[in-house]
């Protein structure tokens, strides 16, 4: 950071929990707070000149100045396959064993999901929107930081169908939009749906005059804070055997170095340490 000039989006990691006295000092130095991430004692505090860095780092409490790193849709880093049903190649697969994802929850962190697809029907139990702030302003995410509706009570949609994709591979039963039965199954097509929408139509970041990987970065993280937060909640309407999130779905990740990737140390790798720990 040092070496940059003009605007970089900044985040800063404190030594102790977040409490009003930190937020105190950064409002006394003009700095507005736009993500608390109390799983890692951190914040984000959007784009602001990079010389800033230097008062931040003087803080009392402060551990490290981080740069916003850039989201990124990876396709050749995947999961170990899973043998889910039988063939004439590969018998005994998971479903033989009643391992079908009945009673868990994948939390879809992605460009919202179109759960009435009749593939998706019924798997939505909670959403939330980290990009949004206000769900009924068509330009909620300039809109500034207004009430969000933070109980699971909101269905994102998908106008992007990424997401979408990714919960079908996850968890679709196979029914084709006429309705007919296809062969098309996801891994886990008993398993419900926590859909959590931290992309836009755009794929990442809410409109096209936005530096759009550098907003996702922070609809990102705020939606894996959502995510530790709930991971044990009743949602409202929803049977017992469906409260709160076992699974995080990420396709994607972020790189926060010249040479992209990351040495472990960035917030995101820090606040995935703490949701895996979760």
């Amino acid at each position: 950071i040092e070496n940059k000039q003009g605007i970089v989006g900044l985040g800063i990691s404190y030594e102790s929990p977040l409490d009003g006295d930190k937020f105190a000092q950064l409002e006394s130095i003009g700095v507005q707070v736009k993500v608390e991430l109390d799983a890692i004692n951190s914040v984000l505090i959007g784009f602001v000149e990079s010389s800033l860095a230097e008062q931040l780092v003087e803080l009392d409490d402060v551990v490290m100045v981080h740069e916003y790193g850039n989201v990124i849709f990876y396709g050749d880093v995947q999961t170990q396959n899973v043998k889910a049903r039988n063939s004439s190649i590969y018998p005994n697969g998971a479903w033989d064993f009643g391992v079908t994802g009945k009673g868990v929850n994948i939390a879809m962190v992605d460009t919202g999901v179109d759960n009435e697809h009749p593939g998706l029907a019924g798997k939505f139990v909670a959403g939330y929107d980290a990009v949004c702030y206000v769900h009924s302003d068509p330009t909620c995410a300039i809109s500034g930081f207004g009430s969000r509706e933070t109980d699971g009570s909101y269905d994102p949609d998908d106008g992007h169908q990424h997401g979408t994709a990714c919960m079908g591979m996850a968890a679709a039963t196979g029914l084709e939009a006429d309705g007919s039965q296809s062969e098309f199954y996801g891994s886990a097509p008993d398993a419900s749906l926590v859909d959590v929408r931290i992309g836009t139509d755009a794929g990442a970041g809410p409109f096209e005059n936005y530096i759009l990987e550098q907003e996702f970065y922070e609809s990102a993280m705020n939606g894996l804070q959502w995510i530790i937060d709930n991971k044990d909640t009743p949602w409202a309407g929803v049977d017992e055997s469906l409260h709160g999130i076992d699974i995080i779905s990420l396709s994607w990740g972020i790189t926060s170095h010249e040479g992209g990737g990351s040495d472990g140390t960035d917030m995101h790798s820090m606040i995935l340490d703490d949701a895996m720990n979760e």
